[in-house]
């Protein structure tokens, strides 16, 4: 497949995206003053929109299958509840709270005590190896206070037969 030939002109062109030669002077707009822009309501936050410590709700009448790309995300509303719900939520943390501080400080009077008869046990194990090294000991001696008394009953027995 061949291409057609360009056309020479194509690069000396003029093309219309600068302004011609001459027609341009950066001192003349050094003076001009830059251009601000002002926000718009749609970036301001009010202290009702603010989200809480999880005490949010959402709508969720969208199945998350079909995601809708030219709609706004559904306002997250906060629950409304009275201040008797409020009041008996806030006495039932608090009581949950004492719970938890009298449990905490029955498992430190638990692992005390655990620990405290771990020694013990330690220290009665050392007592009965004790034991049972000075039981070895004393049997062994018998066998052999055993062994001296049989050699001296024969030996009694040989000097009274003579």
């Amino acid at each position: 497949m061949s291409f057609p030939r360009a056309n020479l002109k194509r690069f000396n062109e003029v093309r219309g995206c600068a302004p011609p030669v001459g027609s341009y002077d950066p001192k003349e707009l050094a003076a001009v003053p830059a251009v601000g822009f002002d926000k718009s309501s749609r970036f301001k936050t009010s202290k009702e929109n603010l989200p809480g410590l999880g005490s949010l709700t959402a709508d969720t009448t969208l199945s998350c299958s079909q995601p809708s790309l030219n709609q706004t995300p559904l306002k997250m509303q906060k629950p409304s509840k009275s201040s008797s719900q409020t009041g008996a939520v806030e006495t039932k943390i608090k009581e949950l709270e004492k719970e938890v501080k009298r449990l905490l400080k029955e498992k430190i009077q638990v692992e005390k005590s655990f620990h405290l008869k771990e020694e013990d046990m330690k220290k009665l194990e050392g007592r009965f190896h004790n034991a049972q090294t000075d039981r070895c000991a004393l049997q062994a001696r018998l066998a052999a206070l055993d062994k001296e008394l049989k050699e001296a009953q024969k030996s009694n027995d040989v000097l009274k037969s003579k």
